[in-house]
């Protein structure tokens, strides 16, 4: 093979690895290598293949979403986290510490008339666990390009619902909450409904 046509072979390689991440290693090892080896042979029984022809030998042998599906079927036991499981709780906790620092600030006050300020430290755990999760869930995405625009518009978002909380005076209270709830359960729903489904990652 030229370099094209391997490199070819090894992006589709890449893709169905990652496909696999969530199942035993020695399973998704096994799969790559049957795999692979379809693909050599097949490669194989043509002389000197040309780009299409590595295409349509990788088109026979079917996605690497497919093919990950189709193994993930035999090892129900070993299915990662669903995706919407995932962005569930990326976003809960992400833009939740968010909507939560500014319904309920950081200060506890105890009955006693004391209090402390450790309530910061929820806010800031549970925003690195969610921001976390949501890069975890974009590396699902194959495309490089579209990967880098999610991670974007998800910090993005964050870095507008922060803003609104410093703008926005304290004082509207409950009407400050419900907008950048509003903001963020908009931006959920979308990722959802329509872009989970345009980028084939769920």
């Amino acid at each position: 093979m030229t370099r094209t046509t391997e490199s070819i072979v090894n992006n589709y390689m890449r893709r169905l690895e990652r496909r696999m991440s969530g199942l035993p290693p020695h399973v998704a090892s096994d799969v790559a290598t049957q795999v692979r080896e379809h693909i050599a042979a097949s490669l194989s029984a043509i002389p000197n293949p040309s780009e299409s022809d590595v295409k349509k030998v990788l088109a026979e042998v079917g996605s690497p979403e497919s093919i990950a599906r189709a193994t993930a079927a035999e090892f129900p036991s070993a299915h990662r986290v669903s995706l919407r499981t995932l962005s569930t709780w990326a976003y809960t906790l992400w833009y939740g510490s968010i909507v939560g620092y500014a319904t309920f600030g950081y200060t506890t006050r105890y009955a006693d008339g004391s209090s402390d300020d450790n309530m910061i430290f929820v806010w800031v755990i549970m925003a690195l666990v969610g921001s976390t999760l949501a890069i975890i869930k974009n590396r699902r995405i194959d495309d490089p390009s579209a990967r880098a625009r999610m991670n974007l518009m998800d910090v993005g978002v964050a870095a507008t619902g922060l803003l609104l909380l410093a703008v926005l005076p304290g004082s509207l209270g409950l009407v400050r909450t419900l907008v950048l709830a509003a903001i963020f359960s908009v931006y959920s729903g979308w990722w959802y409904i329509k872009k989970a489904v345009e980028l084939r990652i769920a």
